[in-house]
């Protein structure tokens, strides 16, 4: 955490996982958070000194929760919850806390994410813009299949191992990357990458 950092950040449990969330001492746009999805090494938003400063000067509530190295991914993977995929929990609890926090009902939720996290705020707004009409990706790992193919050769390869739990090959991982799921008619409207 960087030095005279905020103490407004606390960490509760949503359905079972673990979250942080940052509560600004002026909310500056009532019925509005940001939902910010980690990296592979599962780092908070704290771990990051300018990702913190900028939350935390946008006068938005910021909601961080952890889903380990599930990708958020549709299909289920049980060392993260035997009972539903990271997707689920996203669009589920984790959507339902938002509106909570928030008091609104739908909408004002917008996606934030590094790497891992960043791929999968796109793929979320993708499959679900309605839901998530704004994503920001920050050096998202668009191609995380490449990870099942060349992982071995990389220093941080052993993170891409989730993937050959939930994929038998990387063309399954492939098909399942956020670019193959933008709708040509239905994309969120508010996109940063």
């Amino acid at each position: 955490m960087p030095a005279n950092a905020s103490t407004d950040w606390t960490c509760y449990s949503v359905a079972g996982h673990s979250c942080e969330l940052f509560t600004p001492p002026t909310i500056l746009e009532p019925g509005r958070i940001l939902l910010y999805l980690h990296d592979l090494q599962e780092r908070s938003p704290k771990d990051f000194p300018a990702l913190y400063k900028a939350l935390e000067s946008t006068g938005l509530p910021v909601l961080a929760p952890r889903i380990g190295r599930t990708w958020c991914l549709q299909q289920q993977l049980n060392r993260f919850d035997n009972t539903m995929s990271a997707e689920d929990y996203i669009l589920g609890p984790i959507l339902d806390e938002c509106h909570r926090i928030t008091g609104a009902t739908s909408g004002g939720v917008g996606l934030l994410g590094c790497e891992m996290g960043g791929q999968a705020a796109l793929r979320l707004a993708y499959r679900h813009p309605d839901k998530f009409p704004i994503a920001a990706a920050i050096a998202p790992a668009i191609d995380f299949h490449l990870g099942m193919r060349h992982g071995h050769d990389w220093a941080d390869g052993e993170l891409f191992d989730t993937l050959w739990e939930i994929f038998d090959e990387p063309e399954q991982a492939r098909q399942e990357t956020a670019i193959l799921h933008v709708h040509p008619l239905n994309w969120p409207r508010h996109q940063w990458l």
